[in-house]
C-alpha cells in the first residue's frame, strides 16, 4: 500500500450561530445585588417593561402588607399572640403568683423552707397525719411549690402530672432534709431558670402578665439593683466583686 506524504487537511466543524442575549431584559429579571449588564444601545421591550413593573409592584405591596401586620402585633399584642403563647403566659402567671407565695412566706418565716423533720417521717406513713402535724407556713411553702411545678412542667412539655410525680420532680428544685448549702443554692438557680425559660416561651404573651405584687418590700437601705430570691432573702451584685452578691 503507498504511503501520502502530502498536507493533512481538518474538515472544520460548522460554527453555530450564538444566542442572542437581551441585557436589559437579564437586568430587571436578576436580583438587585447582581452588577447589571452593560447595554448601551438596547432596552426593554414594552411588554417586558410592563411585567418588570408588575413585578416590583406586588414586592412593594408585599412588603408593606409585611411591615403593617408587624405593626399591629406591637400595637395589639392581645390580637396577634398565638394559641400557644396565650396558653403559656396563663401557666407563666400560675408560676410567677406561685413563687411569689413562696417569697412572702419565707420572709416571714425563713425556717420554712426545709420540710420539717416529724412530718416528713410520718408522711410514709400517713399523709394526713403528716399534714395534721405540718406547720401553717410549711403547708403554705408546700401548696406553692406544687402548684408552681405543676405550672413550670405542664409549660415545658404540655403534659399534666399526678401529685406523686410532682413530689418526685420536687427534690430538684426544692429544699429538702439534709441539703447542703451549695445544693439548696443550686436548687434555688434552677428555679429562677425555669421562671426565665417560662417567658420566653410565652413569646409576646409574656407582656400580658400582670407583675405580682408581693406582701413585702426591698430592706430599708437596699440599692435599686436588689432582688428577691426564692428563699425569701434579698440579694444584689456587689460592686467590688463581679458574680457576687451582697444580702440585704
Amino acid at each position: 500500500m503507498a504511503e501520502y506524504i502530502g498536507e493533512v487537511i481538518y474538515e472544520k466543524p460548522q460554527a453555530r450561530a450564538k444566542p442572542v442575549v437581551n441585557p436589559a431584559l437579564v437586568n430587571a429579571l436578576v436580583p438587585p445585588a447582581v452588577a447589571p449588564i452593560a447595554a448601551p444601545n438596547m432596552s426593554l421591550s414594552p411588554q417586558d417593561q410592563r411585567s418588570f413593573a408588575l413585578s416590583e409592584a406586588n414586592r412593594k405591596a408585599a412588603e408593606k402588607l409585611e411591615i403593617e401586620k408587624e405593626q399591629r402585633k406591637e400595637a395589639n399584642p392581645m390580637g396577634s399572640i398565638t394559641e400557644g403563647e396565650r396558653k403559656a403566659a396563663t401557666l407563666l402567671q400560675r408560676l410567677q403568683f406561685s413563687q411569689q407565695q413562696l417569697n412572702d412566706v419565707l420572709q416571714k418565716n425563713p425556717d420554712a423552707a426545709k420540710p420539717e423533720y416529724l412530718p416528713t417521717f410520718i408522711e410514709g406513713i400517713s399523709e394526713t397525719g403528716a399534714n395534721l402535724i405540718r406547720s401553717e407556713p410549711r403547708q403554705q411553702i408546700e401548696t406553692a411549690q406544687m402548684d408552681l411545678l405543676d405550672a413550670a412542667l405542664t409549660l415545658g412539655t404540655g403534659a399534666s402530672y399526678t401529685k406523686e410525680q410532682l413530689k418526685g420532680y420536687s427534690s430538684s428544685y426544692f429544699p429538702k432534709i439534709g441539703d447542703s448549702p451549695k445544693t439548696i443554692k443550686d436548687k434555688e438557680a434552677r428555679l429562677s431558670n425555669i421562671v426565665e425559660a417560662a417567658k420566653i416561651a410565652a413569646g409576646r404573651g409574656a407582656k400580658l402578665v400582670p407583675e405580682v405584687k408581693g406582701g413585702n418590700n426591698p430592706p430599708a437601705g437596699a440599692p435599686p439593683t436588689v432582688k428577691q430570691a426564692p428563699d425569701g432573702k434579698w440579694y444584689a451584685p456587689d460592686p467590688a466583686r463581679p458574680g457576687k452578691y451582697l444580702q440585704y
